[in-house]
């Protein structure tokens, strides 16, 4: 029956994304399906002594093949911060290609404020013949802005309610292909938090070092720290330009808000 109810789902189950730049998807399962009863011939592993299958017996077999594809192959093992970071995993084009799509989708999009013609060119565009060119509320002069501020922005009447590209968090859950969450659900009423998992393991990291190094009384270890002067102001010219472009924003900032702010 259970085997059954997963062939039908399948076969079945599909959802629509959500819209991105007026275009839609219809997501559904794959054509691979690898299902795998328990037979006679392995049932030994989720049974005891006297035929019963204890729950730890049944745990211990769910979590051996729960976790058989948990490699760092296969994804991140930590949060991506930059697309450069993408640029350097070692793993197969299958993943890389799930990591990037999670990475490029939610990207900034330009400003429908002061950019309505696309993203801002040196050589000029649409955002300089507005009357408003010398700053913009909306992106604070950045050019881009989220999805979700632009979807304000040309919808107020939707509300306060973000982008449904933006509400995935795509990116802060695309090292883990952007799925958000674990194979199984985590109670602390009946199981371990992996918070005590990795407190417990940066307290025996620190405990062995102590060991290797002979230190018996971790109080009487001295900590000595000495800093001393490298350098003052800016090593390179673009160094310079960036710090003086950051003011100059920061100083028309500060101006625009004393020019709007109530007098009364």
């Amino acid at each position: 029956v259970l085997a059954e109810a997963v062939r039908t789902a399948h076969a079945n189950v599909a959802i629509t994304s959500p819209d991105v730049d007026g275009r839609t998807w219809d997501l559904a399962f794959g054509d691979q399906l690898d299902i795998r009863p328990i037979r006679p011939v392995n049932a030994t592993e989720v049974e005891d002594d006297r035929g019963v299958i204890t729950d730890d017996r049944l745990a211990s077999y769910v979590a051996k093949y729960a976790t058989k594809g948990t490699s760092t192959s296969e994804a991140a093992d930590r949060r991506i911060r930059s697309q450069a970071d993408i640029d350097r995993l070692q793993i197969s084009a299958h993943h890389r290609r799930i990591i990037q799509t999670a990475w490029d989708l939610p990207e900034l999009v330009p400003c429908p404020d002061c950019h309505p013609d696309g993203h801002h060119e040196p050589d000029g565009c649409g955002c300089q013949q507005r009357t408003h060119a010398n700053y913009c509320a909306t992106c604070n002069n950045g050019g881009e802005v989220t999805r979700t501020t632009r979807r304000q922005f040309l919808h107020p009447e939707l509300g306060d309610k973000p982008d449904p590209i933006d509400a995935l968090k795509l990116r802060r859950w695309a090292h883990m292909l952007a799925f958000r969450g674990h194979f199984l659900t985590k109670s602390q009423a009946y199981s371990v938090p992996f918070r005590q998992i990795r407190d417990d393991r940066r307290r025996y990291q620190h405990e062995h070092t102590l060991a290797e190094l002979g230190i018996t009384d971790e109080d009487s270890i001295t900590v000595v720290n000495d800093w001393a002067m490298t350098s003052v102001g800016h090593r390179t010219p673009d160094e310079r330009e960036l710090a003086a472009a950051i003011a100059q924003r920061q100083r028309d900032m500060r101006k625009h808000r004393h020019a709007t702010e109530r007098k009364d």
